[in-house]
């Protein structure tokens, strides 16, 4: 009888979308999130003890935000509170890829002396992220955290992207290392390798995250011998499906971790749609973030 109705439900909304369309209304969702969160102009985030904020003035943040967390379940908990953990203990972040600034912003509230380094393809997200850095800052902490309008990845140059949702700024899962195809709203950024980036900043970059969608192989060859820094710790998201657009493969990926001498867990975050690696240096630490990782000791991600 349940399964009847949820059936009898999807029906009339698929109905009900076909009349608003052709009335020229939006699907009953969007009006239904519209009438929702529409006059909610920031979200605050509740993470490791600390509370992170975020604009949410523009349609592109409201959506990313809201319809993930606005169930109040936090999407990537185990991954932020990892983060927050990491970041006490660091004395400068690159953040690979920050979109919005999400872990960006965890790891300046929970260390306000941190420096970070933020690097996002797109101008109009690095607005966003910009935004959303300054909101958090407190004593004058948005002075050592940077956002970049750069692409990291293993060649010095420039790279063309897609640029596709309706703020006119890149779509989060844009793919930054491959060009963008003919007839779409393309744009530019600069193409920098870390390791001629950030070779000689100070302090030094210890803690990193990198979400790609991708090109995480590339990025990490950038990286060169930075990945031989001290205490090193790097949060790794894995796209198995989308590595072979990069001609990479996540053997390859853990191959190159594993080849500098960096300890490999996977982390057990179930919200997460990929596959989550921490490659460090350091010792796990007691907290309960950590518990249930898996150690890798090969290339493959089952062992």
């Amino acid at each position: 009888k349940k399964q009847q109705m949820g059936k009898l439900k999807r029906k009339l909304v698929r109905l009900a979308d076909k009349a608003a369309k052709l009335v020229g209304l939006p699907p009953v969702a969007e009006r239904r999130f519209a009438r929702t969160f529409g006059g909610r102009d920031r979200f605050d985030l509740a993470i490791a003890g600390r509370t992170v904020k975020f604009h949410t003035t523009d349609a592109f943040s409201k959506r990313w935000f809201f319809a993930r967390y606005g169930g109040e379940r936090v999407i990537e908990e185990q991954s932020l509170e990892m983060m927050a953990v990491a970041a006490a203990g660091s004395r400068r972040f690159a953040d690979v890829g920050a979109n919005l600034g999400l872990y960006a912003c965890v790891a300046g509230v929970v260390n306000p002396s941190l420096a970070i380094d933020a690097f996002e393809l797109d101008a109009g997200n690095c607005r966003l992220l910009r935004a959303n850095l300054n909101l958090n800052a407190s004593g004058g902490a948005a002075e050592h955290w940077r956002v970049h309008q750069t692409a990291l990845t293993d060649f010095d140059g420039e790279i063309s992207y897609s640029a596709g949702h309706s703020t006119g700024t890149a779509l989060a899962a844009a793919c930054f290392a491959m060009t963008a195809s003919a007839g779409q709203n393309t744009a530019t950024a600069p193409a920098r390798r870390a390791e001629g980036l950030l070779a000689a900043v100070t302090p030094p970059v210890d803690l990193v995250k990198i979400d790609v969608q991708g090109a995480e192989y590339q990025v990490l060859r950038g990286f060169g011998r930075l990945l031989e820094t001290d205490n090193l710790e790097m949060h790794v998201e894995l796209h198995p499906d989308l590595l072979p657009q990069y001609g990479a493969t996540a053997e390859g990926t853990l191959s190159l971790l594993l080849d500098f001498g960096l300890k490999l867990y996977r982390v057990p975050d179930e919200s997460k749609t990929d596959i989550v690696v921490l490659a460090t240096r350091r010792p796990l630490p007691s907290h309960p973030a950590f518990a249930g990782l898996r150690p890798i000791t090969t290339n493959r991600l089952d062992g």
